[in-house]
């Protein structure tokens, strides 16, 4: 099995990237911030995940975008990289696509397991998702405090886990819920972290 690190972000401008928090403590303050993270981020990333590939996935998609990250990749000596950009789709609608561009992008390499998580976790716990031993379970979930998660691990091939639109209408539950209702309709064993 090889392993791939996907990580979707935003560019830190206004109307794309933390705009809850620009509401609370000002749009300047805001991005500074996410900024921190950013960089706190990729640079944990470079000491954790040096050998994996990166699979990075932006918004919006400008050239800035794309030039913002390079750069961010470059101060912290991470070469081994795609970016891409997410599409003007519903967010669990880009996971699955996102799936599918890594899979044809490893040329449908079997048993590529895929770390996904997002650039505004400037503490996020790489050495939890080191040790995941993926005979344990299909999907590995981490779950966040607003009832989403902040990590997901699959093989690339389980992208339709992300097929959760009718649940959260029907159930009227969680991301978190939804996701581990998909898996269970699909028979995936499930780890929460």
């Amino acid at each position: 099995v090889s392993d791939v690190f996907v990580v979707i972000g935003k560019m830190p401008i206004e109307g794309f990237s933390k705009t809850r928090l620009a509401l609370e403590i000002g749009k300047e303050q805001a991005y500074t911030f996410y900024e921190a993270f950013i960089q706190d981020f990729f640079s944990s990333y470079s000491m954790h995940m040096p050998s994996t590939k990166l699979f990075f996935y932006g918004t919006p998609s400008i050239e800035h975008t794309e030039r913002y990250f390079r750069l961010v990749f470059l101060r912290n000596n991470i070469t081994d990289y795609y970016i891409g950009y997410q599409r003007n789709l519903p967010f669990f609608e880009n996971l699955e696509v996102i799936f599918d561009d890594i899979a044809v992008r490893c040329s449908r390499e079997a048993n590529v397991f895929a770390h996904l998580t997002g650039t505004d976790i400037p503490d996020f716990p790489f050495d939890v998702i080191k040790n995941v031993e993926k005979g344990e379970a299909d999907v590995f979930i981490g779950p966040d405090m607003d009832g989403g998660f902040y990590y997901l691990g699959a093989n690339l091939e389980n992208g339709n886990l992300f097929k959760i639109t009718q649940i959260l209408q029907d159930d009227k539950c969680s991301v978190f819920e939804a996701v581990v209702k998909r898996c269970q309709e699909l028979s995936l064993k499930v780890k929460v972290l």
